[in-house]
């Protein structure tokens, strides 16, 4: 099971009488085998080593190096049209390909902000058309035809019943979740109204249809195929050439490529656009905002100078949770620093809708003036604030996880302990801080279903857990083993309190009393990062541990796996978590049913252990879980027989 010898009594599991197991080696080795020795006593063992380091996908293939334009001097080329000036319809439409924030001036969106979004009240602007929207229409299947055929083209004029549904589609399941970078209502009213779509706001929308697709049914997936390799194509003719909406192609792009398992094109894409996001310096406040010189400023989709300097800011955000959802689940370096980030957190929503000039704190590296930087319960941000926010703590705790085994091991302890404090410190202080509608309770994950932000709500949770978790599991244990108990029990913890937020998303009434403009009737669990954690909980809770601990184990695993089957629904990844997760639970369930035989696990007298990790990305003197002795594992597990497990 673990190193080390050791002899336990036998006891009576259940009806089942176990003989004690002796001459135990590691049970979580691969290839675990249950024997017997002359007396007939159960014996696991195994002569396979540690397993080493995972080696981790390689990127396919990448972009060749591009020469880049001097900083934010506007491009000279502009596309040509496909067709004769007089049979264009679009002839009238702004050439932004060539702006880097300061470049020429452009014709000016004559749409503004609307007075409300999502229903709620907010800070009065002109009044514009409001765009139509029915909750419960149906939206018939696309047309077999192919209706978009360039990427030159508005695909609303070709076919608005499809755009509108699956750029619905879009804001229900991504722009509510994770990456909130679009004003919904503002944005549909210009889809709707503007007759002068560019050619990069055309590219947006077919990548924002393709992102669409994902979550609107097999009925929809060619015309996916079709919007993507639309957008890919426009996105081709842009090398090169710097601007907001190339950043939101590359993002969107690489989004679906990982729903779609392409995860090469998906990092590629990704890296593409945090490039593009420093060269336009987005990750400074001034880099953001509109300077007054400039009268007649590109206003893409229809915003007002406000929203524009906001949708900058949320670019940014949602490249640096990209970047680490991407690096960090991938076991490759992330690009951002957070030390060279001078902005302000996303704002409210009613505040971006309504076009009001934010009044969000900064974010808190370090530097910035602490009562710029000050975040609290009352600040007017948005709840991707708060999920920026920690996102930073665990990617300051996963740098520190991915060094570790290059430290000086005469230093390491300090080095483990300062982060380990740091970033237990900050967690908690993040949670102190959450507004009363971002705790976690079942009324409050009730109330963002209904509000349309659940994805947010269940990302923050599960990633404030999922940090704990890692930084406890992740410890160089043979050279600060009086630490290995404390942190063995500190990830059983959190993994346990990690399932029950999947249970209770499992379990949580999902129909939608009062949709808002825009919002299904239903609410669907598609953010994909919880499948990642998910499988990493299911991997802590089910290494091992005392026979009382059987029950909420098997409970949280089987929670965490339908959610895992829901995710599976869209996510390409999750079909290979839910396949691992599953796998886990039927070797626990087959020690249960089998204890003789079973050959993944075994009792060991009142404990119970599985075989080897399901991940694998460290070495076993790293890991907490897997690679410590039997008798210190179990040892800290009986020292805190609840540790969560019952309340989880």
């Amino acid at each position: 099971m673990r190193k080390g010898q050791e002899t336990l009594s036998s006891v009576s599991i259940e009806s089942v009488s176990l003989k004690c197991c002796t001459s135990l080696t590691r049970c979580r080795a691969p290839n675990q085998q249950l024997t017997t020795d002359s007396a007939g006593n159960p014996q696991w063992s195994s002569e396979a080593g540690s397993p080493p380091l995972a080696p981790h996908s390689q990127v396919a293939e990448r972009i060749p190096e591009l020469s880049m334009p001097p900083h934010r001097a506007p491009e000279q080329m502009a596309a040509k049209p496909n067709r004769p000036p007089e049979q264009d319809p679009f002839i009238k439409r702004r050439a932004q390909d060539e702006d880097v924030y300061g470049g020429a001036p452009a014709k000016k969106h004559q749409s503004v902000s609307p007075s409300t979004a999502y229903g709620h009240p907010a800070v009065s602007a002109p009044a514009q058309p409001q765009y139509p929207h029915h909750p419960d229409q149906r939206f018939p299947p696309p047309s077999k035809g192919p209706a978009f055929m360039s990427w030159e083209e508005d695909p609303f004029a070709s076919d608005p019943s499809t755009t509108t549904h699956l750029l619905e589609v879009y804001f229900a399941h991504v722009n509510s979740a994770t990456y909130c970078m679009f004003p919904r209502v503002t944005f549909m009213n210009w889809l709707a109204t503007s007759r002068s779509k560019c050619q990069n706001e055309c590219v947006v929308l077919y990548a924002l249809l393709a992102m669409g697709s994902v979550f609107a049914g097999q009925d929809y997936a060619s015309v996916g195929r079709k919007c993507a390799a639309l957008a890919t194509e426009g996105l081709a003719t842009k090398v090169g050439r710097f601007s907001l909406p190339v950043i939101h192609v590359r993002l969107v792009l690489a989004l679906y490529n990982f729903a779609k398992g392409n995860e090469g094109a998906a990092w590629d894409f990704c890296g593409l656009a945090i490039r593009a996001l420093s060269a336009l310096r987005t990750n400074h406040e001034e880099g953001c905002l509109i300077s007054p010189k400039n009268e007649n400023p590109i206003l893409e989709y229809g915003l007002t100078r406000d929203q524009v300097a906001e949708c900058r800011r949320r670019t940014f955000w949602a490249g640096f949770l990209m970047d680490r959802y991407n690096g960090f689940c991938g076991g490759m370096l992330c690009v951002i620093n957070p030390a060279d980030i001078y902005l302000r957190l996303p704002c409210s929503e009613d505040a971006y809708e309504s076009g009001t000039p934010s009044a969000a704190p900064f974010y808190n590296n370090g530097a910035v003036d602490q009562t710029l930087s000050t975040l609290n319960a009352s600040s007017p941000v948005s709840p991707m604030a708060w999920l920026v926010v920690v996102a930073g703590i665990w990617g300051d705790a996963m740098n520190f996880i991915y060094r570790a085994a290059n430290h000086n091991p005469h230093t390491y302890r300090q080095a483990y302990e300062k982060v380990y404090h740091d970033t237990h410190s900050a967690i908690q202080e993040w949670n102190s801080q959450l507004p009363g509608y971002l705790q976690f309770s079942e009324a409050n994950l009730d109330r963002s279903i209904q509000g349309a932000y659940a994805g947010t709500f269940i990302s923050l949770h599960v990633l404030h857990h999922f940090v704990i978790m890692k930084l406890n599991r992740c410890m160089r244990h043979t050279l600060v083993a009086d630490l290995a108990p404390r942190n063995i029990r500190t990830a059983h913890y959190h993994a346990h309190r990690l399932l029950g937020v999947m249970r209770a998303v499992r379990e949580a009434r999902r129909e939608i009393i009062h949709p808002k403009s825009g919002q299904p009737s239903r609410f669907e669990f598609s953010v994909p990062f919880p499948g990642y954690a998910t499988l990493a909980a299911v991997d802590i809770v089910g290494g091992g541990g005392p026979d009382s601990t059987l029950s909420p184990t098997v409970n949280g695993m089987e929670a965490g796996l339908d959610c895992l089957r829901e995710l599976a629904r869209y996510w390409d990844s999750a079909v290979g978590q839910s396949r691992s997760g599953e796998r886990r639970l039927l070797q626990l369930k087959n020690v249960l049913s089998r204890p003789y035989k079973a050959s993944s696990g075994c009792w060991l007298g009142r404990n119970w252990g599985l075989e080897g990790p399901l991940e694998q990305e460290f070495e076993l003197d790293a890991d907490c879980i897997y690679g410590v002795d039997n008798t210190v594992y179990f040892n800290a597990l009986e020292d805190d027989a609840t540790n969560g497990r019952s309340r989880a």
